[in-house]
Formats: structure tokens, sequence, C-alpha cells
């Protein structure tokens, strides 16, 4: 997604040698690079990202999940959080996020800063909870309705934990939202 050969396209190399039962060195070497341009390659069956995001809506959790070679089964952190109400839902799905928006992103339907945005799908973000002035501190209200259904669509969360998915996840993450 970012355009260079990292530790983020190691991962998805290795796991495409892996299913076409090549020798897992996570580098395009010749073997790797005459089946991924042959019709006997097996395609990938997941987006292999370090991180992959789960976000209960019932529950008020986002979940992460690192990569083992595999799959998602290694859960690493769990953090509460606010969805959207009832009248303005956040949207259920499979996403693969565009990723980072800005440490601080004006909230302009809401009149409010957020701090750490990391779009999800069009105008559905994880940031933090909500800041009347970019210098300020965080409302209370929005800090005291962390797990409850509070926002208008976004997944809202700690500044700590906003601040960890904005450090450590990728831009072209899954993020898979359900009730």
């Amino acid at each position: 997604v970012d355009g260079g050969y990292g530790a983020h396209t190691e991962l998805a190399v290795k796991y495409f040698q892996k299913r076409n039962g090549l020798s897992e060195s996570g580098q395009c070497d010749r073997a790797t690079l005459e089946c991924m341009y042959s019709n006997a390659a097996v395609e990938s069956d997941v987006y292999v990202s370090k991180y992959m995001a789960k976000v209960s809506v019932g529950d008020q959790r986002v979940y992460i999940y690192e990569w083992t070679g595999s799959d998602y089964s290694n859960k690493v952190h769990s953090f509460v959080c606010s969805t959207g109400t009832t009248a303005n839902p956040t949207p259920l799905g499979t996403f693969q996020a565009p990723g980072r928006n800005g440490e601080w992103y004006w909230m302009a339907d809401s009149y409010v800063w957020v701090r750490y945005a990391f779009v999800i799908d069009g105008g559905i973000f994880f940031h933090s909870v909500l800041y009347p002035t970019k210098s300020g501190e965080p409302t209370k209200t929005s800090v005291r309705n962390l797990g409850k259904r509070a926002s208008p669509g976004c997944i809202r969360l700690s500044v700590e934990d906003a601040k960890w998915i904005y450090d450590n996840c990728y831009n072209g993450m899954t993020v898979v939202i359900y009730e």
C-alpha cells in the first residue's frame, strides 16, 4: 500500500510463499516471481498486515490481533470504545482501512477536535475522545461515555488507545465491525 518493500510487504510475500509451497524467505526470489506470475499461483485468502482490528458493537470493544504467519489468532490488545448510537450506527462489515489522517482532526459536523484520526472507511474513523479546543482537555462526557454507544458512527477511544492504533497500524489494515 505504501509503495515500499518493508516489513509489511515481507509478511505478505512470506504468506504467498507458504500458500504456494515455496521457501518462506519473504524475498521475491526467482522461484517466487515465477510462481507469482504463473497461472498455478494460489491466491491469498486474506489481506496480510501486521495487525487486524475487530470492533464489537455489542461489547463496545476493539480487539487487535497480530498476524502469526498463517492467521490472526493472536489477540494482543482489547480497547474499550464508543461506537455509533442507534440513530447513527457504526456501519458493519469488513474494510481495508486507508489509515492515518492526522494527529489532530477537526470534526466539522460536531464542532470538536479529535486526536489520532485513523480512517476506517469514508467518514468513519478510529479516533480519540472529543476536545472542544485543540490545546485543551477532552470533554468529560466523551470520556465518561467510553463503553457506551455515543458517537455519530466513528469508533471513539481513549487518547492512549487511539494513539496506539495510529502509531502501530498500517494503511490497508483489515477492520471487521460486527454486532
